[in-house]
């Protein structure tokens, strides 16, 4: 190797040539997506809350005050009671009964004017056509022409030979049959204060207008009074 002369200064070397810049750097490689974050826990449910405290019930409105009653409306005027059958059954003829009312009779079942019975009943007395038009004895020992007339009177009917009979007839029950041409039909008996039944019979051709026992020769009890007058008598139970 040459040796430069002593303490000779060497010449300074050219300037080197630039560097070329550099190429430029490719762009990075684009990054990998960040792994996908684990889903987060749900929130812990909520504690369910408490029901609220029942509310009190409202206070009870004060009972409304009843409406004030409604005044009844005027009574009417009471109906006239219907005029009382006369009588009705108001008893009579006994020991401190009173006497019937005006227009009324005291009417004894038996029809014995209280020779049988304690007691008689106040009645009104019928007419019109439902009286029987045969003469009748009344419990005051007079005849009238039918039993209206009688009860009319104020008296009840008598089978007991209160009455003087007709001239021509005789006793009956409480009604005459005439003498020889007819005869008494009695049915008597029964229940208490049964009046019996009488009713006046022709007698029969055969005993040529003349009635007597021993021509009827009945199957029952026959008796002839005073005047001739015949009665047979059936007995009931």
């Amino acid at each position: 190797m040459g040796t430069g002369g002593a303490n000779a200064t060497g010449g300074g070397g050219a300037p080197g040539l630039g560097g070329r810049g550099g190429t430029a750097g490719h762009g990075g490689a684009a990054g990998n997506g960040g792994t996908t974050g684990t889903a987060g826990h749900g929130g812990t449910a909520g504690t369910a809350g408490h029901g609220g405290t029942a509310g009190n019930g409202g206070t009870a409105g004060t009972a409304g005050h009843g409406g004030a009653a409604g005044n009844g409306g005027t009574a009417g005027t009471a109906g006239h009671g219907g005029t009382g059958g006369a009588g009705g059954s108001q008893p009579c003829g006994g020991t401190g009964d009173a006497a019937c009312p005006t227009g009324a009779f005291c009417a004894w079942s038996d029809e014995r004017c209280g020779a049988g019975l304690v007691h008689g009943v106040c009645k009104s007395p019928v007419g019109g056509v439902t009286c029987v038009q045969r003469p009748a004895c009344g419990c005051d020992g007079k005849v009238y022409s039918n039993p209206c007339e009688a009860n009319s009177a104020g008296t009840d009917l008598a089978v007991d030979g209160t009455c003087t009979p007709p001239t021509g007839t005789f006793e009956c029950g409480w009604s005459f049959c005439t003498l020889d041409t007819q005869y008494c039909a009695a049915q008597v008996g029964g229940a208490v204060g049964n009046p019996g039944t009488y009713a006046c019979t022709a007698t029969p051709s055969s005993c040529a207008g003349s009635a007597t026992c021993a021509c009827l020769a009945p199957s029952f009890p026959c008796t002839q009074d005073a005047s001739g007058g015949v009665t047979v008598t059936q007995e009931v139970p």
